[in-house]
């Protein structure tokens, strides 16, 4: 297996198992978004988009980098480690 499907599941199934199981902490990531304070991002959207249903997986691609950068600007801002970083013991 290489590290392209480790990362990037190829199944929809992975996609659908991933989401649910990590939905929760994405949605803490988000309730008090800086990307929102600060106009970037509209958290009401990305909240509907995190719930909604999605049978193709492709249609929450694009976030991985809207996480990305709420967690570096939460570590730049000395806030709290963020529910995403707790829950999979990465960094925050």
């Amino acid at each position: 297996m290489s590290v392209h499907t480790r990362l990037h599941p190829q199944q929809p199934a992975d996609f659908h198992t991933g989401l649910r199981v990590n939905r929760a902490a994405l949605l803490g990531l988000f309730e008090d978004s800086l990307l929102a304070r600060t106009g970037l991002i509209d958290a009401a959207a990305l909240r509907a988009r995190l719930l909604g249903v999605h049978p193709d997986p492709n249609a929450l691609r694009g976030l991985d980098a809207t996480f990305g950068c709420e967690v570096w600007l939460r570590s730049r801002a000395g806030r709290a480690p963020s529910p995403v970083s707790a829950a999979t013991g990465g960094p925050p």
